[in-house]
């Protein structure tokens, strides 16, 4: 019984999360991108999953603490973009980009 309720609530815990982001446009880059990275080829690479609205590259310098992420016009475009980078199938400049939904801005300001 323990085990059953503990997988319902891990189910409903990743069904909050993905309805979530349902409907969500942007992703964050969380890897692959670097200092010699441009935003017009980043945003080239991802406009092939739908046309891209904001493309930021974010601190250069300090990518942790605010990385670069792209927000779609569609939120179907901004799924196919993250699935197609959890497959391994996106690269900028010879560089696999990784990627998760962005949460959302952090501080006054800042788009998202």
């Amino acid at each position: 019984l323990a085990r059953s309720s503990h997988r319902l609530v891990r189910r409903v815990r990743v069904g909050l999360v993905l309805s979530a982001m349902a409907g969500s446009r942007t992703i964050q880059i969380t890897g692959g991108v670097f200092v010699s990275t441009t935003r017009m080829w980043l945003k080239k690479e991802l406009e092939r999953f739908g046309e891209v609205d904001v493309c930021h590259m974010g601190n250069r310098d300090r990518p942790e603490e605010e990385p670069p992420w792209v927000r779609f016009k569609q939120p179907r475009a901004a799924e196919d973009a993250l699935a197609a980078c959890e497959r391994g199938e996106v690269l900028v400049d010879g560089h696999q980009l990784k990627a998760a939904w962005r949460a959302g801005p952090k501080g006054k300001g800042k788009g998202g």
